[in-house]
């Protein structure tokens, strides 16, 4: 059996993260540049995706970079470089709103809250009457199990008299109305 002299392992790895990294880099900013000024929740995950992205083509280069070095191999590290330039260059010139899950989920709150207003006074419901997402869901648009939180905490509607709640960020009076916006 034939051993492969570990030069040539380094070469044939080298290519692997230079070619990552540069869809990376390619991805990231398309991604970034689709995005539209206000971030809203119907694009927070490509927003995040960016993000992510942006990163990868960072530090996947690096690996090319290293292995290019280690196999005098001069293609994945200029792949490797032409990645990480890519990403300086044009993923810190966001212009984006940013993504405010606060507000959203304020939002949110905001709309579970007045539909348990407007139930209780329909039915004269008094203060500690319980509520049920079924009874909440007419009085709220695209219904109660629509709304969610991008912080991924789950709706309480609580009884009536009492402000609903998120697990993550709490009641409404604990989340400032202007939450996440600059």
């Amino acid at each position: 059996m034939q051993r492969i002299p570990m030069m040539k392992v380094f070469r044939i790895i080298a290519f692997g993260p230079a070619v990552i990294a540069v869809v990376a880099a390619a991805s990231a900013f398309a991604l970034e540049k689709s995005l539209p000024y206000r971030i809203g929740p119907d694009n927070y995950v490509r927003y995040l995706w960016a993000g992510r992205l942006s990163i990868a083509a960072l530090i996947i280069p690096l690996l090319a970079v290293g292995f290019g070095v280690a196999s005098h191999q001069r293609l994945p590290i200029l792949l490797g470089a032409c990645s990480i330039v890519a990403s300086l260059l044009f993923l810190p010139n966001s212009v984006h709103s940013g993504a405010s899950p606060e507000f959203w989920c304020y939002g949110n709150l905001r709309r579970i809250d007045v539909a348990k207003e407007q139930l209780a006074h329909q039915n004269n419901l008094t203060n500690g009457a319980a509520i049920s997402s079924d009874e909440v869901s007419p009085y709220i648009e695209g219904a109660f199990a629509n709304l969610r939180c991008y912080q991924h905490g789950q709706y309480i509607i609580g009884p009536v008299g009492t402000e609903p709640r998120c697990s993550y960020h709490g009641s409404l009076d604990k989340i400032e109305p202007g939450a996440g916006q600059k």
